[in-house]
């Protein structure tokens, strides 16, 4: 194919009319119409400007058809595809290094020096997501997590060599080949001037005959391949944590439908509110850029670069009144709530060897002398969420529950009571109850302490909070072990 169809052709493929592609080189539409009817030859700076709009070389341009090479680039890749594509650059490595005088080749040392440096320092991503990685395996059973570390470490190792391998490969050819290669290609053309544009085509063709350019051309055969394959790799990766991104961002939409509704319920946190919002322009905007990234489509950086930083802004205003509201709140260590109404009652002779024993909830003892001899067991809690059971076992006094379901709805209910109160509970399982409280004389108390601890074989003297009662009203004294 000659230079007037190869020209027709890439124009058509980069959807140029012919006055798009004069304006480019600065000359008129009908200077573009004569060449591809062949009339004329454009002249030899025209023709480089030709090759850099089309991103072509000049053999390919001037002697080679594009057209039919475009539909053979589907045939299969060979090993001696791939050992042409290795001996080529070379050769070129040759041709070049031999060219150099010794200040072009210190420099040129030196360059791959800080490359491979780089390279290298292109290992610590690489190594922080294997650790992730290795964190999440550890939490799996011991039997094969050495087995799923090995194989995590290994698939790191390869997808780094892959990446490190053709990023060389590509940086070294482009930075140094081709730009070698376009120096030595205005060389040449400026040692000879056409003059008359018929011959033009001649010159032009003999030239890239003798110099053999491949100027630009950044297809190097299998590690092309292996680019592809690297970039595929990483498309589905940041796919995989788009899923996590994504699901953020309906949680973050979730909490603000939530925090909208407290609003009806007379309880207002404006910092919560204003994070949410901004974590949702966040996410979304991250959003956003993965797609565009995994579909090849151009991102608006400048929008995002806004973005990031209004969102930045966001997060450190809500920081902020979040720490204004949240400084009054205080932790609830109580048991019980307002659900908890209902109340279970028993009372039992002291003995000496008498323990009592609860099967689960907090436990207070409380002195009352004026019990004398017996003691009172009282069980806080909701007929609605469980069953309270307090018997004499031998030596033991039993306070045992079963449960009968605690519904979401009701923990949330709980929890929004406590946010109007401006209070946060260790854990709310506790405001369902049971709450037991143990009356009885000092002396009474320490010996159940000391019974309990015996049989258990565990000091629990000051684990259970002691509240001393007399006639009705509070008193300080001891509840230690005598």
């Amino acid at each position: 194919m000659s230079f007037r169809k190869n020209l027709e052709y890439l124009r058509k493929g980069k959807k140029l009319s012919q006055e798009d592609l004069a304006d480019k080189l600065d000359v008129s539409r009908q200077s573009v119409s004569k060449w591809e009817s062949g009339a004329a030859y454009p002249e030899t700076e025209k023709i480089l400007a030709i090759c850099k709009i089309f991103d072509c070389t000049l053999d390919e341009l001037m002697n080679q058809d594009m057209q039919e090479e475009k539909l053979e680039e589907s045939r299969k890749y060979t090993f001696n595809d791939f050992l042409k594509s290795v001996t080529g650059i070379i050769d070129r490595s040759i041709r070049m290094i031999t060219s150099m005088n010794a200040k072009s080749l210190f420099k040129f040392v030196f360059e791959i020096g800080v490359l491979l440096i780089l390279i290298a320092i292109m290992r610590l991503p690489f190594q922080y997501i294997y650790d992730a990685g290795a964190n999440i395996f550890i939490q799996i059973d011991n039997e094969y997590f050495d087995i799923l570390r090995a194989f995590w470490k290994f698939l790191i190792d390869i997808v780094y060599l892959v990446v490190a391998i053709v990023g060389f490969v590509y940086i070294y050819k482009v930075r140094f080949l081709d730009a070698f290669e376009d120096i030595e290609v205005k060389e040449i053309f400026k040692k000879k001037k056409v003059e008359e544009k018929e011959d033009q085509s001649s010159v032009v063709q003999s030239e890239v005959k003798e110099v053999k350019v491949e100027k630009r051309n950044v297809d190097f055969g299998i590690f092309g391949f292996l680019g592809k394959v690297v970039l595929f790799c990483i498309k589905c990766f940041v796919a995989f944590c788009g899923l996590f991104v994504i699901f953020f961002f309906l949680c973050s939409v979730a909490g603000v439908v939530v925090s909208i509704s407290w609003l009806f319920e007379g309880v207002v946190f404006v910092g919560i509110l204003l994070f949410l919002l901004t974590l949702i322009a966040f996410l979304g905007t991250l959003v956003v850029v993965l797609y565009n990234f995994i579909f090849n489509r151009k991102t608006a950086w400048k929008k995002v670069l806004v973005v990031l930083l209004v969102t930045l802004i966001g997060f450190g205003i809500s920081a902020g009144v979040g720490f204004l509201e949240f400084k009054e709140f205080s932790v609830n260590t109580e048991c019980g709530s307002a659900l908890t109404l209902d109340m279970e009652v028993k009372e039992f002779e002291m003995r000496d060897n008498l323990a009592v024993q609860v099967s689960n909830g907090p436990r207070t003892y409380v002195v009352d002398n004026s019990l004398g001899d017996m003691i009172r067991v009282e069980v806080r809690y909701s007929k609605k969420y469980s069953e309270v059971h307090i018997d004499e076992r031998e030596n033991d006094i039993l306070v045992s529950r079963v449960d009968k379901g605690i519904s979401f709805r009701d923990i949330y209910k709980v929890f929004l009571h406590d946010l109007k109160r401006k209070e946060l509970r260790e854990n709310y399982r506790d405001a369902f109850g049971d709450c037991i409280t143990v009356y009885a004389s000092e002396e009474n108390i320490s010996k159940l302490k000391q019974n309990w601890e015996e049989r258990v074989g565990v000091h629990m003297s000051g684990d259970y909070p002691c509240i001393c009662i007399e006639d009705g009203e509070e008193f300080g004294c001891e509840c230690e072990l005598r």
